[in-house]
């Protein structure tokens, strides 16, 4: 299950910078929801920073 959740949220991260309708604080919030699984391994800890890196780029873009 946190390995689906990871990689549709990888996969839909990189076009959150093309708008979304349903927001970015959306979209922080779900991914930030990853962190509190507990399953959570360095390896995933860091695809969830990039993700959340990710987000917050495109918050601050025009």
């Amino acid at each position: 299950m946190l390995e689906n959740d990871l990689n549709h949220l990888e996969a839909v991260v990189p076009h959150l910078v093309l708008g979304c309708a349903l927001g970015l604080p959306y979209w922080r919030r779900r991914v930030a929801s990853l962190k509190l699984n507990d399953f959570l391994t360095p390896a995933i800890d860091r695809r969830i920073k990039l993700m959340l890196e990710k987000i917050d780029r495109a918050d601050v873009s025009p």
